[in-house]
């Protein structure tokens, strides 16, 4: 209804919205608590009741309703559970059946179409991956319902030491041969789909935005970091099998002089090597791009919100090309330029 210059909702429709939903969660705030009480007062006990046995049966509706005429609620939502449920199922068994059906193909459409963003942050030592993956994070996060930050790898098999933490020396220790090697290979390779299995695809799915500060591509540019030693081909060859395929890639580069008065953990020839590797990486990579982090990182952090803004637009497009064609082309006929040159 029109109030005040706006268009609110109803008591009876806020009433009801509210308590089912936060039946559902099974908390409230004390706001919310507060609010329906104030509905209750405003509709009368008996419709509030009413309205109540459309989401709770027999004797139930008038104990909620008493909850929310004293401000008690919050303390009796959590011992609810299902009971919406079982009203949905006893007095609209086929409605029941209906929605349950289309929140399945909601979700199914939500796994394999997620609305999440995954993004991975490369480069050598001393460039300034940590710095950025922070303020991609700070920057991005109203944009997702939740976040969450990796090093290199999700960790589910190994501890978070073991997992890619981030070492004063990372070629201090041996490499393994190339047996130990295979082996490692194969238990860092079922960790990723574990991780994205269990962790990452749910986060996806639900909105979330993931980060990897380096992820697997990192160990073919820079092998002796996690110690391997086997052949390189079997590298590459996992390296296709590793999810997802849909991810953003942000390679970062500067000078030698510039990485090198931040961190001197590798040799100059080195770092070379790894510069030349990486810079080389966005190429073969369609969403990929390279970022020089000489100019600080207000700069580096607005390139990267550019491309990731970028990749974020054509992929609504992608998925909504059905209804946003027709969107178009009204729009176009009725436009005062149309048929101008």
């Amino acid at each position: 209804m029109w109030r005040h210059e706006f268009w609110v909702a109803r008591p009876r429709v806020e009433f009801t919205y509210l308590l089912a939903k936060r039946t559902f969660k099974g908390t409230a705030s004390p706001l919310q608590v507060y609010r329906l009480q104030v509905l209750v007062e405003l509709l009368g006990r008996a419709d509030a009741e009413k309205l109540a046995s459309r989401i709770f049966l027999g004797g139930l509706k008038r104990r909620v309703v008493d909850a929310c005429a004293d401000g008690s609620l919050g303390e009796l939502l959590p011992k609810l559970g299902a009971q919406p449920w079982r009203t949905g199922l006893a007095l609209h068994p086929w409605g029941l059946i209906c929605y349950l059906s289309g929140e399945g193909a909601r979700i199914a459409r939500r796994w394999f179409q997620s609305t999440g963003l995954f993004v991975v942050v490369l480069g050598p030592d001393g460039v300034g991956k940590s710095t950025l993956v922070v303020r991609l994070g700070q920057e991005l996060r109203t944009c997702f319902r939740r976040g969450q930050f990796f090093h290199w790898r999700p960790g589910v098999i190994a501890p978070k030491k073991a997992a890619g933490a981030p070492a004063d020396d990372p070629h201090g220790k041996p490499t393994r041969g190339a047996l130990a090697s295979t082996l490692a290979l194969l238990g860092i390779f079922l960790d990723y789909w574990l991780g994205y299995s269990f962790i990452l695809r749910p986060l996806l799915a639900r909105t979330g935005l993931v980060i990897f500060d380096r992820y697997y591509q990192d160990l073919l540019i820079d092998p002796r970091r996690y110690r391997y030693g086997g052949p390189m081909w079997l590298a590459k060859w996992i390296g296709r099998l590793v999810p997802p395929a849909d991810l953003l890639f942000l390679v970062l580069d500067a000078e030698d002089e510039v990485i090198l008065s931040r961190k001197r953990e590798v040799p100059l020839a080195e770092l070379r090597r790894q510069r030349d590797r990486y810079r080389q990486f966005p190429q073969g990579e369609e969403r990929a791009t390279l970022l020089n982090t000489e100019q600080g990182v207000e700069s580096t952090l607005g390139q990267a919100t550019r491309f990731v803004a970028e990749y974020l637009t054509e992929r609504f497009e992608r998925c909504h090309a059905g209804w946003l064609n027709p969107l178009s082309e009204a729009a176009q006929r009725q436009s005062p330029l149309r048929g101008t040159r």
